[in-house]
């Protein structure tokens, strides 16, 4: 019987890996699997009717030939040089016109009709290739993309295609290593977040400040991952320079709003950061030297190409930075840093993937000898990748991040103290990705947090110190969520996504919490007695549900219009009553009385391409809502304060605006020019009239400044020689300034106006870089550049903020016995020359 035979041929040779062909009816020819894949992976050469060479690749089993009439190509895109994964590739089948974009791994899978189709694989700043390939069945095809012949640095935003158009999110911000590379930052230094306020909606508070505002939202309300690892504080030597080296990212992701459900936590934006995997075939190092600071990163195979590492650290010697600022205290201080981050990645094979991630950090900043500030960050990740089935991918990722923080006041030898606090969190998250088909692709997972708010401890630095020991005590809590998340493709011009998270939030013992009298403000008054919990006890607990949802619709093939909604919420606050991030800053849990942030953000969005994708714009306009956000009251005690809840209030944030963005991709000339006009106002609630700020009445939060105006340029003036600048300009921030002072009992007594009543002077700044290539050639071993920068350029004393105290009468302060005084934390342009190498 020839059908039992074929039955039983195809079951012995399918488990010894063989396939066959049946030749004129009456020959069998056995083929080695493999060697047909290989095959497909190479493809024929071949010559059109013109006689030109173009590429053909047969895809699929050809046992399967004729059996289907649709099938799907899968695959990876990567580097030819390194052998790093294309984040962002694109694939384009031309007589089909549709296409897909690789994720994060470089990984792509793409519906067809059987049968021969034209195929470009594209990605910025690397040679295209197209193939046609001879679809059988369902298969899979690995590409490898070479770059360009000149390797320089001199694009500012890359573009991929319409990606931006087509996709149904908006209010991101994507970038790569030369992106944030070319702009022209403090000390020469390329600067992740400093290019991030560079754009519409993202905000600092001043020169050299930590941490960055987002929409009107707080700085604590930032969530900056890292591979997926969270850390708490971005920035060294109080916001001089950014958390990384910047050539050790290979993309950057910032959700100013509508993130996808995976992502979650805080209440305004989302910062997510992919490192580089490290080249998988050779060995290879990039760095720089600065006048400030120094920086290393090696990279290749360990030991053969299924495994690679990369290993970057940075180091400082800027304390003679310090002696040009105009306040003496600081140029009386000191300060160091370094940063070490690892990376190992294994291929076990093509469908199992293994990472380990690694980062260490510490600063120190001692003012004027009289207090010194340490604080760093730890940071690891073991992460696993599967691809189960064609339609199935999973990971998971186990990771721990720590932060913390010391502060010794050595002024006095008899109040000296050393003061130290920090937090830790352990997590897990599995994620799976589920294709239904080409138009609606599932993602899914589950992810679990453990905090740990380390304890508030005070202790005498000493033996002549009188200061008393105090501990206050930590907190624990745990976090719990699950994500849907499905895009879906209605039509050729119309997508959806649709993500719903719901999150839970366990406060536990150990626990001394106090308690008030029933439905009673927290006060002093009201207080009845504190009551200890033990350990692993929920004492409270929170959660919702996080909706987000993105529609696009396409005006054109260059052009659409977007509308999302998006719910967040934040179980986790920083103790603070400045308006940046900064050593001594406290995170506090939610607990009985501090209740979570809930945020809610309308978005509307309108995208247009021009000239072929080489000119890029957007203008977005936006509500957002935030509820319980955190707010100090006058005089209130944040720090060792075992009745906390009795200093701060609970606010409601109101913030709207619009945003205009214009990115130029190509040319000599590249670079953007944003706009921003926002307003973000506050109001408390929840106590007394007497003791709410304002009285309760709606006032500025420090994040409200109008109008934000960026222009970024980047000019090659030829092969070798790039001009870059970047010019600013803001509405002054809001400020809180005394209006009197009156004398009771021979005491003075100075009255504030309304919190955030005034406002300090617009602010506005200059930055100018020049970067010479030393070696353009491609095959040549060792590349070198010059970049000569000036921040600051014509020197504007740019107003940080105003201060009053006391003096004593001189000419000086015409002769007055109390002053208003105004801190520019750099008042004078400063240069700076790096040395960048790469081998």
């Amino acid at each position: 019987n020839g059908r039992l035979f074929i039955d039983y041929l195809n079951q012995v040779l399918s488990a010894k890996g063989i396939t066959y062909l049946i030749y004129k009816e009456k020959n069998i020819i056995l083929i080695d699997r493999n060697t047909l894949i290989l095959r497909n992976q190479i493809g024929l050469a071949k010559k059109d009717e013109s006689g030109n060479n173009y590429t053909q690749v047969d895809v699929g089993d050809l046992m399967l030939a004729g059996k289907y009439k649709r099938a799907t190509l899968n695959g990876h895109i990567r580097s030819g040089k390194t052998g790093e994964p294309l984040t962002g590739a694109t694939i384009y089948l031309k007589d089909q016109e549709i296409g897909a974009v690789t994720d994060i791994k470089g990984y792509f899978k793409i519906e067809m009709p059987i049968g021969k189709h034209d195929i470009q694989f594209a990605y910025v700043g690397f040679e295209n290739k197209e193939l046609t390939i001879n679809m059988i069945s369902t298969g899979s095809l690995d590409i490898e993309l070479f770059e360009g012949s000149i390797n320089i640095e001199q694009v500012v935003i890359t573009s991929n295609g319409n990606a931006n158009i087509a996709r149904p999110d908006m209010g991101i911000i994507r970038m790569d290593t030369k992106s944030i590379n070319s702009v022209p930052v403090i000390m020469g230094e390329p600067d992740l977040i400093k290019t991030m306020t560079l754009m519409p909606g993202v905000q600092s508070t001043g020169d050299m400040t930590s941490g960055f505002n987002v929409r009107g939202g707080n700085s604590d309300q930032n969530l900056i991952l890292i591979d997926d690892v969270p850390v708490y504080n971005p920035t060294h030597m109080f916001g001089m320079f950014s958390i990384l080296d910047s050539r050790s990212i290979d993309n950057l992701e910032l959700y100013k709003g509508g993130a996808p459900a995976s992502l979650g936590g805080r209440a305004s934006s989302i910062m997510d950061i992919e490192l580089k995997e490290g080249d998988h075939k050779d060995f290879q190092g990039n760095g720089g030297i600065g006048l400030y600071n120094s920086r290393l990163t090696l990279q290749g195979p360990l030991f053969n190409e299924k495994v690679s590492y990369i290993v970057s650290g940075r180091t400082t010697y800027s304390d003679w930075i310090l002696k040009r600022v105009p306040d003496v205290d600081i140029r009386n201080s000191r300060a160091s840093f370094y940063d070490i981050n690892a990376k190992i990645n294994y291929i076990l094979n093509r469908n199992n993937r293994f990472s380990l991630f690694t980062y260490v950090s510490h600063d120190l900043f001692n003012l004027a000898g009289k207090t010194e500030y340490q604080y760093g960050n730890k940071l690891a990740a073991a992460k696993w990748s599967h691809i189960s089935t064609e339609k199935l991918t999973y990971s998971l990722n186990v990771f721990y991040s720590s932060y913390q923080t010391k502060t010794t006041d050595n002024e006095d030898a008899y109040s000296a103290s050393d003061f130290t606090a920090g937090i830790e969190q352990f997590g897990a998250k599995l994620r799976f990705l589920y294709s239904l088909n080409t138009k609606n692709k599932l993602e899914f997972g589950v992810e679990g947090n453990k905090y740990q708010f380390g304890k508030e401890k005070l202790i005498p630095d000493g033996d002549k110190s009188n200061i008393r020991a105090q501990t206050l005590e930590g907190e624990q809590s745990l976090e719990f969520a699950g994500y849907l998340q499905d895009v879906i493709q209605i039509g050729k011009k119309a997508s959806l996504s649709l993500g719903l998270r719901y999150s839970q939030y366990l406060y536990l013992g150990p626990k001394t919490v106090n308690v008030y009298e029933d439905g009673a403000y927290a006060s002093s008054s009201t207080f009845v007695e504190s009551v200890y919990h033990s350990k692993g006890k929920v004492i409270n607990q929170y959660h919702g549900l996080e909706p987000r949802i993105g529609i696009r619709y396409n005006l054109g093939f260059t052009s659409s219009i977007k509308i999302a909604y998006s719910r967040t919420m934040q179980y986790m606050h920083i103790l603070s009553n400045t308006s940046v991030v900064t050593p001594t800053d406290i995170w506090k849990s939610s607990d009985m009385y501090i209740k979570p942030a809930v945020g809610n953000q309308f978005v509307l969005g309108l995208f247009k391409n021009l000239q072929g994708s080489a000119y890029e714009t957007s203008f977005e306009v936006y509500y957002k809502n935030i509820q319980n956000m955190l707010e100090y009251k006058n005089g209130a005690q944040l720090i060792l304060n075992p009745r906390i809840e009795q200093d701060v209030l609970a606010s409601t944030l109101n913030a709207y605006g619009a945003e205009f963005l214009i990115k130029k991709n190509s040319g000599r000339l590249t670079g953007w020019v944003s706009y921003a006009y926002s307003r973000s106002f506050l109001f408390t609630t929840g106590a007394p009239k007497d003791e709410l700020v304002n009285n309760g009445n709606k006032y500025p939060s420090y994040y409200d400044k109008p109008n934000d105006f960026s222009m970024v340029m980047n000019y090659k003036l030829s092969r070798r020689l790039t001009f870059g600048s970047t010019f600013t300009y803001s509405t002054g921030k809001p400020a809180t300034w005394p209006e009197s002072k009156y004398t009771i009992m021979g005491n003075d007594i100075v009255n504030y106006s309304d919190r955030n009543k005034y406002r300090l002077p617009d602010y506005n700044r200059l930055d100018l870089s020049l970067v010479w290539d030393v070696s353009l050639k491609k095959r040549k071993k060792y590349y070198s550049s010059w970049t000569f920068s000036v921040y600051n350029v014509y020197g504007r004393k740019n107003i940080y903020s105003t201060y009053y105290k006391k003096d004593y009468p001189s000419s000086s302060n015409d002769y007055k016995p109390y002053s208003l005084y105004e801190l520019s934390i750099i008042g004078i342009p400063i240069p700076s020359i790096t040395y960048n190498f790469r081998f």
